[in-house]
Parts: C-alpha cells; structure tokens; sequence
C-alpha cells in the first residue's frame, strides 16, 4: 500500500496524457481542413497557430503518458524488490511490453483499414456538401479532379471529356443526394 499515491499519479498522469493527444488530433474540424483543401477563404493565422498548439498538445500528451508508465513500471519494480524478487518484475515487465507491442500490432492494421474506409466516406460526404455548398466547379481543377476520381474509383475512358469525366465523378459523389437532402431541410443549396 506504500506506493498506491504513485500508482495513482501514474494513471492520472497517463488520463492526462491520453486527453492531450487526443485534443491534438481533433483540433481542426473536417469542413475547416475541406475548406482548406478546395481553397475557400480560411483565416490564415489562425490556421497557423492550430497548427502550432497542435504540435504542442501532442508533444505535452506523450511526455505525461510516458511519465505515467515509467512511474507505474517504477512501482512494479519496487514492489518486487520489496519482496526480494526481481526477477519476476523484470518477467512482468517483458511479458506486459510484449502483448502491448502485439496488441498495437493488431490494432495498427485494423485502425488501418477502418480509418480507410471512414475517412474516405466523410472526405466524399463532405466534400459533397461544400462543392453544392459554394459551388465549386471540379471541373476547373484538373488535378483535383483526377485525384477525386481516383479516390471514388471512377475509371478514366478513351472517349473521356473533362466536362464527361467531371460528371461521372459528380455522380459518384451524389452530389444531387446533397442538393435533395439540404432543400428537404430547407437550407439554401448554394452560398453565394
């Protein structure tokens, strides 16, 4: 029981760790950085200094997780000691860094192709929205447009016009389900 204030400061600091890195990672909303990408006016500075605090909540995140399990594996260690067998802590220790690193193994391939899939659904959901949003015209940017179309897999044609190819990706895109779904809200469908 001597080292239960230790133990409870290594997970608070692993909590607060945890919250920072995951601050970090959804700082940006997804129609901010979509903005960004099809070059709406967003406030510069501002896009700057996220960036900037970003970087710092993740550095902050990592050292409180890292101090919260060198001091639980401090514990483990004296613990051990304590008992006269340290030995078993360090077998502990190998065997917890062991299934963890096995576990990220894992968890490193599914998170792989779920985020996939997720984050190529809502980057097409909400690119929809802000192409019928502000209207803007795929088809003015040929780059852009080959990179949508080899996002949603729509393949290229030897007969293939821009205006042909811009549609077909426009279609894929559902881009009259989100004209339908804004006037069945009663939202304007396009900003001036």
């Amino acid at each position: 029981m001597q080292y239960l204030d230790r133990q409870i400061l290594a997970w608070c600091l692993i909590v607060l760790g945890a919250f920072f890195l995951a601050k970090a990672i959804v700082s940006k909303g997804q129609k901010w950085t979509m903005k960004e990408l099809l070059g709406v006016r967003i406030d510069k500075l501002k896009a700057y200094r996220n960036h900037i605090v970003q970087r710092l909540e993740a550095a902050f995140g990592f050292f409180f997780v890292f101090a919260g399990v060198s001091i639980h594996l401090y514990v483990l260690l004296r613990q051990s000691y304590d008992r006269k067998a340290p030995g078993e802590a360090y077998g502990h220790i190998a065997e917890y860094l062991g299934g963890t690193i096995l576990a990220m193994v894992v968890l490193a391939v599914v998170f792989h192709y779920v985020c996939k899939w997720v984050s190529r659904r809502s980057f097409v959901e909400i690119l929809a929205y802000l192409v019928v949003r502000y209207r803007y015209r795929i088809e003015d940017d040929q780059a852009l447009l080959k990179e949508i179309g080899d996002v949603l897999r729509v393949p290229h044609r030897d007969d293939d016009t821009i205006e042909s190819y811009a549609q077909r990706v426009a279609d894929a895109m559902g881009l009259e389900r989100v004209r339908e779904a804004l006037r069945r809200r009663n939202k304007p469908v396009e900003l001036e």
